[in-house]
């Protein structure tokens, strides 16, 4: 577990550094491309080990969840659409693609 609290904190440390405004730009980029491929990837695989799926699993949250995003998807594109001036036939297929 303390592993994952230093993943943590060094995952945090990044972020802070990365919007410094006393480092310069150059340095600022290799800090934030730093934890973007290394800490961030290492703190989310060591929660991701840590987790036991399948004694975790619920599918009526699981089925919630996916109804909920599918539907958010449909309504957000095809408003947007119909908002940006797309006709009703034009703007609701284009949230499925």
């Amino acid at each position: 577990m303390d592993r994952i609290h230093a993943i943590f904190g060094a995952f945090l440390a990044g972020v802070a550094l990365g919007d410094s405004r006393h480092l310069r730009e150059r340095t600022r980029a290799t800090i934030e491309q730093f934890v973007s491929f290394i800490f961030a990837p290492l703190f989310f695989a060591g929660i991701g080990l840590k987790v036991n799926f399948l004694t975790h699993f619920d599918p009526v949250l699981v089925l919630t969840v996916l109804f909920i995003a599918t539907i958010g998807k449909v309504l957000g594109c095809g408003l947007a659409g119909r908002f940006s001036g797309l006709a009703r036939r034009e703007a609701w297929p284009s949230a499925s693609a």
